[in-house]
């Protein structure tokens, strides 16, 4: 019975036993009661549990034993058989690990070849290479993976899904919950091999039929940061890769909270805090409307891919009370994949600080982006993009945003070296609101940029334009750019010479409704 045919008997046969047979079960535990939970999902039980150590006439209830981890190693100490390309289920609503007042460093040997990279947990059906046939490996949680405060913890990177295996949860609880810890993640390179020190990493082909992605499919938030924990991290907080893809469905937590502490992410070189790459060959044509301009329509190819997929109203990154220094490189960096956003992707609060070395959010190639708005708010925190533009548009993307691009609820937005947008390779960018929003409140924008030196600007109702590699204004269209000024402050480094917007290329374009 292969569970293929039309008898829906037979087919429901062969599902069930396809859930069942991944269990780790022995006579009591965890495995013993998701069996149970699978059956009655077909026929009622009832159950009875008895306590371990109770004595039945002769026999005495054995203690409950639950596989955790178990695996068979070559001389050189690579796993050849490893438990953890099968399956581990927690039906407790409990963290699956606690730590407190611990000191932890974490090492061994990576699966995809004879290198150390540690990682607190690993979830791998496929590791080499990607996209081969193997047996399914999936975590499902019923609680939070983890909970740590007052410890100290060290690792290459926390969490990796691989190769077509799946991470689940089920609760509203962030994944990862840090009070109070220590928290330090670096780069690992052996030869070609490096892995950079991310606090999560997905992506690969593989399992059963080597062409399921690799999923982490969360009800909650990734990782809450609270109560003066410090994060040092070479890497960021989640690389999607090829093959990989990321759920998350909270109604309105967001997915990575950062709130009191100094805090150092992404600090190797051309890095980033998120980081969504799409495959290479997963695109399609779209056709652009671009109405409002001489050129009516911009013809696209675009990735298909969607790396992360959220819902709900909690931003991407929220920084609270907090100093976020993303030293290395971009807030954001989206390639060759689409992304839906319903909230904001940066969120900085009041006593929050968040600095990027590079772009705050960067669609690199063939990427698009369609949002709500806006992309970034913030609410009497400070934003500061070091070398770079706010929001960067290239390699033939397009960004649609319904509402405005920044929203500034106070606070101060600080570009040191580049524009609010940058628009390039014949990208398309469509505001539906404003290019700024400063909901009638006493905000500042400081840009610092001499492009346009020394013949000026080109201003466009309001908005400072710097044409390069045959950019034109034809290519534009603006209304309303800065909205609800209030006693709202812009402070251009070089007056007429200082652009608010870049477009570079003669088939960039950008539009800006004021809605």
């Amino acid at each position: 019975m292969d569970g293929n045919g039309s008898d829906p008997v037979g087919h429901d046969a062969h599902a069930l036993m396809q859930r069942l047979l991944p269990l780790c079960r022995s006579l009591t535990g965890d495995g013993v009661r998701a069996t149970f939970d699978a059956i009655e999902d077909h026929i009622p039980l009832r159950r009875t549990e008895i306590a371990s150590g109770s004595r039945i006439f002769d026999w005495v209830v054995p203690d409950e034993w639950n596989l955790h981890d178990a695996y068979v190693a070559g001389p050189d100490g690579r796993r050849v058989i490893d438990v953890r390309r099968s399956t581990l289920t927690n039906t407790t609503t409990s963290p699956l690990v606690t730590l407190s007042n611990v000191t932890m460093t974490i090492g061994g040997t990576e699966l995809f070849g004879n290198q150390t990279a540690g990682r607190f947990v690993d979830v791998i059906s496929s590791p080499s290479p990607f996209g081969s046939v193997n047996p399914p490996a999936f975590l499902q949680l019923a609680g939070p993976l983890m909970t740590a405060s007052a410890s100290n913890l060290t690792a290459t990177q926390w969490i990796g899904v691989f190769g077509g295996g799946s991470l689940r949860s089920t609760t509203t609880d962030p994944l990862v919950t840090l009070s109070n810890t220590l928290f330090k993640l670096t780069t690992t390179a052996s030869g070609a091999f490096q892995a950079r020190g991310d606090f999560a990493q997905v992506n690969g082909l593989g399992s059963t039929n080597g062409t399921t992605f690799a999923l982490m499919d969360l009800s909650g938030p990734l990782l809450n940061a609270i109560a003066g924990s410090t994060l040092n991290m070479t890497g960021g907080f989640l690389r999607v890769l090829a093959g990989g893809q990321v759920q998350e469905t909270h109604p309105s937590s967001p997915f990575v909270a950062i709130n009191g502490g100094t805090h150092t992410v992404a600090s190797d070189a051309s890095q980033a805090m998120f980081t969504l790459i799409g495959r290479t060959g997963a695109t399609t044509l779209e056709v652009v409307n671009t109405s409002e301009l001489t050129s009516s329509t911009s013809n696209l190819t675009l990735g298909t891919d969607q790396p992360l997929q959220r819902t709900g109203s909690g931003a991407l990154l929220e920084v609270a009370n907090a100093s976020v220094h993303a030293s290395g490189g971009s807030g954001l960096f989206l390639d060759t994949a689409l992304l839906s956003a319903t909230a904001p992707l940066l969120n900085v609060k009041a006593g929050g600080s968040l600095t990027t070395a590079a772009d705050g959010i960067n669609l690199s190639a063939q990427a698009k982006l369609t949002a709500l708005g806006p992309l970034v708010r913030i609410d009497g925190g400070t934003l500061t993009i070091g070398s770079g533009s706010g929001v960067t548009v290239g390699g033939g993307s397009f960004l649609n945003v319904t509402g405005d691009l920044v929203t500034m609820n106070g606070g101060i937005l600080n570009i040191l070296n580049g524009a609010v947008l940058k628009a390039s390779g014949g990208s398309v960018v469509k505001i539906g609101g404003g290019l700024v929003n400063f909901l009638n409140t006493a905000a500042t924008v400081n840009l610092t940029n001499n492009l346009c030196a020394p013949s000026g600007c080109i201003n466009i109702n309001g908005v400072n334009f710097f044409f390069t590699n045959a950019g034109n204004s034809s290519n534009v269209s603006v209304t309303n750019p800065f909205k609800n000024g209030g006693s709202a402050t812009v402070n251009l480094s070089n007056g007429g010479n200082t652009a608010h917007v870049i477009v570079d290329g003669s088939n960039s374009k950008v539009i800006i409704s004021g809605n």
